[in-house]
């Protein structure tokens, strides 16, 4: 187990007061990469006014463990989330903590996905006092979220488009960004601390065996969640509902091949009855061919034999007649005198 020490330090970028803290780890090992894989789905979301607070490595006393994705409220409307992300310091790895702020500022370029592709935002916007979803990028159950739009641009641009990176952290050995002047203009405006939600359901997070990386191996099985962790139990209830559903999935998967393979076996029974009645037919053919071959065989001798007579019969006759029929040679008259 990796020994840490944790000391409040400056961050590399230029902070306010009021900005994000930087937690400087004494480790030689990068955060895993984040657990992006077919089975990684965004919960619905069902309460409007919700943003979505993206999974994330976070570290303790027993090493890396993955924080579940989550919907949260924010403090008060009108505020984004920015992620918090790793950086790397010559080897060193630091966390910069995530916050809440009129705008979206820097997250270290990681993609986060969801709205969170590496610069800024595009999972939705706040419209006169509610929020607005992009439904191409986030999902909603359009019943109890009505107020959503598309946004096709973003889709073209940023999600089509875009190459999935995994990795986990900025800076040498991960992603090459750095903050635009909007970015850091963001740096130095007012920012709000995680919510009370958010630190309790990243605190029992890290109580969780099933999350450290050192058990799941980088591939967390409960990657996200509808609501903030508000108990163990409640995060025991998760797992259950997650394996749940990839036993359903798994189910489903199997009963697919077996339809296939029943496919594929009625289409080699058909192919292979049509075969076995060929051959068989072929068979009989050539059984009942000899028989009929014999007693066809004199016959045919017989009329080829008879029309080969015939044949040199006439030909004898027509040169009879010929001789027949030729004038005899006239005979030299004596020479006169």
């Amino acid at each position: 187990m990796a020994a840490f020490a944790a000391t409040i330090c400056m961050a590399a970028i230029p902070l306010v007061a009021s900005a994000q803290v930087f937690l400087s780890f004494d480790i030689g090992t990068p955060p895993p990469p984040m657990p992006y894989a077919a089975y990684y789905s965004q919960p619905a979301l069902t309460t409007p006014g919700e943003i979505w607070q993206p999974g994330y490595w976070a570290y303790g006393s027993d090493g890396y463990y993955w924080v579940p994705g989550t919907w949260v409220m924010p403090p008060s409307a009108g505020l984004y989330w920015t992620p918090g992300y790793w950086s790397n310091d010559n080897g060193y790895y630091g966390w910069n903590n995530g916050y809440w702020a009129p705008q979206v500022g820097f997250y270290g370029g990681v993609d986060y996905g969801y709205g969170y592709y590496g610069n800024g935002f595009v999972g939705g916007t706040w419209n006169n006092g509610a929020f607005a979803y992009n439904t191409a990028v986030t999902n909603v159950v359009p019943s109890a979220v009505p107020n959503v739009f598309v946004n096709r641009t973003i889709v073209n641009n940023t999600v089509v488009n875009r190459r999935i990176v995994t990795t986990s952290f900025n800076g040498r050995g991960g992603v090459i960004a750095r903050p635009t002047a909007r970015e850091l203009a963001v740096m130095h405006e007012r920012h709000v601390d995680a919510t009370q939600a958010q630190v309790q359901h990243a605190r029992i997070a890290a109580q969780d065996r099933d999350l450290r990386a050192s058990v799941n191996h980088g591939r967390p099985a409960t990657v996200a969640v509808s609501r903030p962790i508000t108990s163990t139990r409640a995060l025991r209830a998760a797992h259950t509902a997650v394996r749940a559903a990839h036993t359903a999935v798994s189910a489903s998967h199997h009963a697919i091949r077996a339809a296939h393979t029943a496919v594929h076996a009625a289409r080699t029974t058909r192919v292979t009855t049509q075969h076995r009645t060929a051959v068989h037919a072929q068979a009989a053919h050539r059984a009942a061919t000899p028989t009929e071959a014999r007693r066809m065989a004199p016959a045919r001798a017989s009329v080829s034999g008879h029309a080969t007579s015939t044949t040199r019969r006439q030909q004898t006759s027509t040169r009879s007649s010929a001789q027949h029929q030729r004038p005899p040679a006239e005979r030299p008259r004596p020479p006169s005198e």
